[in-house]
């Protein structure tokens, strides 16, 4: 998976440093590769973040393949809006990535019609705000758009994409990663709703979180076990016991509820779909998805289905 940061003059170092910190904890969690980080800039040049330093970005930036695009920006980020950025927003929402904004980079979303009809959080600005429900949160993540108010709250609302996006395992590994180092503020003091719903076998948790990280292309099973330490018959045992299924079962259902996010979320074709999950082949995805959802990835795109999506009993 891969996301791409587009920064705007003025932007804070902040939001910079926690998407990288968040990319740090989850390939420490999954594996190094298993989330990329681009960063470029509206102009391909350099920028200057609001604290006064100057960001090159990556060399041969390709943000054309991103699952989640970032825009991050100070005040004036939505008075310049270059062909560049114009066109990597177009073609990342026909692809179904994400699109979020970081801070007042929810302005250029905004004043690109981005937002029309989703929720939202931005931050004051002196132009007109556009036709999208205002929220009073730190962050909203409305289908395919995600919005924040930045600082801190960049950290809890780049957690909620990677839950939707990956497993909620990967997330709470990440977010104990994050936690550790000061990046994210928990409840109370203690641990956050993600972490205290981590599994009580570590091993397990490392699994799922692995599995997360490998939705399209899906690892063997002893690849896994090999990752988390384990033998294959020791992970197959720890994992029918806490999870009351084997480790190939509890996979193939976190493929299947990633793909039921694209169906619900994306105007994707099934045959993308299947792909994105791992599937070889559209027919066998669509036999799997009945016959964990009791409805059909078309059937459900069309409302005919349960609209909650629970897997069949």
């Amino acid at each position: 998976m891969q996301i791409a940061m587009i920064l705007c003059e003025g932007f804070p170092m902040l939001d910079h440093a926690l998407t990288a910190a968040l990319v740090r904890s989850v390939n420490r969690a999954a594996g190094d590769g298993a989330l990329a980080l681009s960063t470029t800039t509206v102009t391909a040049a350099p920028v200057t973040s609001r604290e006064g330093i100057a960001v090159t970005p990556d060399d041969g930036a390709d943000w054309t393949q991103a699952d989640l695009l970032l825009v991050a920006g100070g005040r004036e980020a939505a008075r310049y809006l270059p062909m560049r950025l114009r066109d990597a927003l177009r073609l990342g929402a026909q692809r179904g990535a994400t699109l979020g904004g970081l801070g007042h980079g929810a302005h250029v979303l905004s004043a690109l019609g981005y937002l029309d009809g989703h929720r939202a959080v931005l931050p004051p600005a002196p132009e007109p705000a556009g036709p999208f429900t205002h929220e009073d949160a730190d962050f909203v993540h409305d289908g395919a758009r995600l919005t924040c108010r930045g600082g801190l709250a960049t950290g809890a609302a780049l957690l909620d994409w990677l839950a939707g996006h990956t497993t909620p395992a990967l997330a709470q590994a990440a977010a104990r990663g994050l936690h550790a180092r000061g990046l994210l503020v928990m409840p109370d003091g203690g641990a956050s709703d993600a972490a205290a719903t981590m599994p009580s076998d570590p091993a397990i948790g490392r699994m799922k979180a692995i599995m997360g990280a490998h939705i399209s292309t899906p690892l063997s099973l002893t690849e896994i076990a090999r990752r988390v330490g384990l033998s294959p018959k020791q992970l197959r045992t720890r994992c029918q016991r806490l999870e009351g299924a084997s480790p190939a079962r509890v996979y193939v259902a976190l493929r299947l509820e990633r793909a039921r996010l694209l169906v619900e979320r994306t105007a994707r074709p099934v045959a993308e779909i299947a792909s994105a999950a791992g599937f070889d082949s559209a027919s066998s995805f669509t036999r799997s998805f009945r016959e964990h959802f009791d409805v059909s990835p078309r059937d459900l795109r069309m409302g005919a289905g349960p609209c909650d999506a629970q897997p069949a009993a």
